[in-house]
């Protein structure tokens, strides 16, 4: 059998097809690409804003600024005690481990360690999650509930939306609960 030397061109085009499937593998993971880093920068941006905002409340704070309205403590830290008493619309830790534990009954002890688990009981903890939702007040209400930052910032409101849905579903709502996270609280 004799071999026949095929030109350049011919050789080209006996790799054509794989070349076209190669090249549209290419188009399709880049757009993958570019459609997942659209979504990740919306994401980032998402969480940026909530930063900034937390960010602006924190310098009021700080600057003794502000309109007069409730003062919003940061994360994790004791609020300067004259802000506490000025506007008394954060309650203290042992009111709100009280009425966890009168709510929730027998249940008040894993409740309230639930509680501690999502925010250690900061009645302004917000967590922005990889979805775009947010997590919110003492119990870390989810936006998909329907109730507004401002509602879930409110202790008593937070604990009563906890309630209903402690009675709807259990603890299956929160996550620390599902992971065994709030049992470090007992």
């Amino acid at each position: 059998m004799q071999k026949t030397k095929l030109s350049r061109w011919q050789r080209i085009q006996q790799w054509r097809p794989f070349i076209g499937i190669v090249m549209l593998a290419i188009g399709i993971s880049g757009t993958v690409i570019f459609y997942e880093g659209k979504k990740l920068a919306a994401e980032h941006r998402e969480t940026m804003q909530a930063y900034e905002s937390a960010q602006r409340l924190l310098d009021e704070i700080k600057n003794n600024k502000g309109d007069g309205g409730p003062v919003k403590a940061e994360p994790n830290s004791t609020p300067d005690q004259s802000a506490v008493e000025e506007t008394s619309s954060l309650p203290a830790p042992g009111n709100i481990e009280k009425k966890i534990l009168d709510k929730f009954g027998k249940d008040g002890e894993v409740a309230l360690a639930v509680a501690k688990a999502e925010s250690h009981l900061n009645p302004t903890a917000i967590n922005v999650n990889r979805n775009g939702t947010k997590d919110a007040g003492i119990f870390q209400i989810n936006d998909c509930h329907g109730f507004s930052v401002e509602e879930r910032f409110n202790a008593d409101k937070n604990i009563e939306i906890a309630f209903a849905l402690y009675q709807k579903s259990g603890f299956q709502p929160w996550v620390t609960y599902k992971t065994n996270t709030y049992k470090q609280f007992l």
